[in-house]
């Protein structure tokens, strides 16, 4: 027969979440089922109690135990891993989003490549980067294969089917800046880029670059470079 501290212990070696959380979305999860009030918990090492809180006639606030049937149980175990994967799934797109800044590039290799697009391992799963988001001359000069490591933009970054969905692209203005920025480093204003893939960039900024630098960023971009002064 199936416990409460049998369903902690069973969550706590399919998520790599603390006790705490665990332990809190559960209480919420029952409160939520079993229509109750404020509910506290207590484990002396052995047992699992789970009480609610409530005020007495007198005023006093007193805590009554909750008692689940198998059955019950059963069906908030259900509602239970819902809650731990919707919960999971928000906080690593909360420490992804932490992590990749206001830049959002991150370092992908192409592991499969389909009409539809790209599939990428990255340090945080899986991403896909759809056709339409990739850079189109790097499309129509073979570019993307299979192994090949590039740095892509995080389009996207949601919850889909119970897991992180990444969108990436390889046409954000932060992309090309980033890659600009690889070369030439942070000691350079840059007002503006315009961009025709494929064809020329432009890139208004504070003072020029050497001659070498200009030419990194011409190969990197893979297309005529022009730097303007202001």
């Amino acid at each position: 027969m199936m416990t409460v501290l049998d369903l902690l212990n069973e969550v706590s070696r399919s998520y790599d979440v603390d006790s705490f959380t665990i332990m809190k979305i559960l209480k919420e999860t029952i409160k939520e089922d079993l229509n109750l009030g404020e509910l506290i918990d207590s484990f002396d090492g052995k047992n699992y109690t789970i009480y609610e809180l409530y005020v007495n006639k007198d005023g006093s606030r007193k805590k009554r135990k909750v008692h689940i049937t198998q059955n019950r149980l059963l069906k908030i175990r259900d509602k239970f891993y819902k809650n731990m994967i919707d919960a999971y799934v928000r906080d690593k797109i909360k420490t992804i989003k932490n992590d990749i800044g206001k830049d959002k590039v991150i370092r992908g290799k192409i592991i499969d490549t389909t009409d539809k697009g790209l599939l990428v391992f990255t340090k945080y799963g899986n991403a896909f980067a759809p056709k339409n988001l990739l850079n189109p001359k790097e499309l129509n000069d073979g570019k993307y294969t299979k192994e090949t490591e590039l740095y892509f933009h995080v389009h996207k970054l949601s919850k889909k089917k119970g897991r992180v969905n990444i969108v990436l692209d390889r046409v954000s203005k932060k992309l090309t800046e980033y890659i600009i920025r690889e070369i030439i480093g942070n000691d350079y204003r840059i007002y503006a880029i315009e961009r025709k893939f494929g064809y020329r960039t432009k890139i208004y900024i504070g003072k020029m670059p050497s001659k070498q630098e200009i030419e990194l960023v011409r190969l990197s971009l893979g297309e005529k470079v022009i730097f303007k002064q202001l």
